[in-house]
């Protein structure tokens, strides 16, 4: 199937996002998007209805509200080859950590100021964007972070169920094509789930099994902003708004570490 296949143009009245948003006492417990032509909306929200509803972070009582969101697509999509994956090799969380902050210290940034907005702030629903020059947040909403939007891979495997490594790589490749990010560093808010990433167009897309240790039940992104104070319209315009398609079809499981949580 073609690109032109998946997300037709606006002219043919078929494109659309549909988004998910589960909270449990306000707080971010699910979120995911995709962008699907018009046959293929009702399958799409009953499949995040589904999600939202035995999401293991709500799992004992249940999210308490649930969102589901659709839109028409206002321009095509934006087709990007997903970033190359590598999977380091870390015994544990303290390896994990130490990758990391090499990682930030080859940007000349401070490792433990950025680890500090990852590990310790409570789960937004979206993320920090953080100005490396300034050494300050700068997304518009503290409470809320910067959602990454309008965004899905080809090709799916056709279940429904989530994939953490695909669903975080189609996110950061499209973060990592906005000119003004220099990085990205992710941990999961799923229980269990503790591989990590640091992801940029440099670098590409790095796995870190044991970014989170098991006993840390938030998750985080931190998106690290390089521009001018000028070029954060056009960043967050980028990210919340650009509707993009992610090509995956050139990833392995060997580029993604096999047996590193595939699923």
């Amino acid at each position: 199937m073609s690109t032109a296949d998946i997300v037709p143009s606006v002219a043919d009245g078929a494109a659309y996002s549909v988004r998910m948003h589960a909270s449990q006492q306000g707080r971010h417990v699910s979120g995911a998007e995709r962008l699907v032509e018009r046959p293929e909306l009702e399958d799409a929200a009953a499949a995040l209805l589904r999600r939202a509803l035995y999401h293991a972070a709500a799992w004992d009582t249940g999210p308490d509200e649930i969102t589901i969101s659709v839109s028409r697509l206002q321009e095509r999509a934006l087709t990007l080859q997903a970033l190359p994956v590598s999977c380091l090799e870390l015994s544990d969380h303290q390896a994990a950590r130490a990758a990391l902050s090499r990682e930030l210290r080859s940007l000349s940034l401070d490792p433990e100021e950025l680890l500090s907005l990852l590990y310790d702030l409570p789960t937004l629903r979206g993320a920090v964007l953080y100005d490396i020059r300034r050494h300050i947040r700068v997304e518009p909403d503290t409470e809320r972070g910067v959602r990454v939007r309008f965004l899905d891979y080809f090709p799916r495997s056709g279940t429904e169920g989530k994939c953490h490594f695909h669903e975080a790589l189609c996110l950061a490749t499209k973060v990592a094509s906005c000119p003004f990010i220099a990085g990205e560093l992710c941990i999961s808010d799923d229980p269990g789930y503790t591989t990590g990433y640091f992801a940029s167009a440099s670098r590409g897309y790095l796995r870190m099994p044991h970014l989170k240790d098991l006993s840390h039940q938030g998750g985080g992104r931190v998106f690290l902003f390089a521009g001018e104070s000028g070029d954060l319209k056009a960043t967050l315009d980028y990210l919340e708004r650009r509707s993009v398609l992610v090509d995956l079809s050139a990833v392995t499981k060997e580029g993604a570490g096999e047996g590193q949580y595939l699923s």
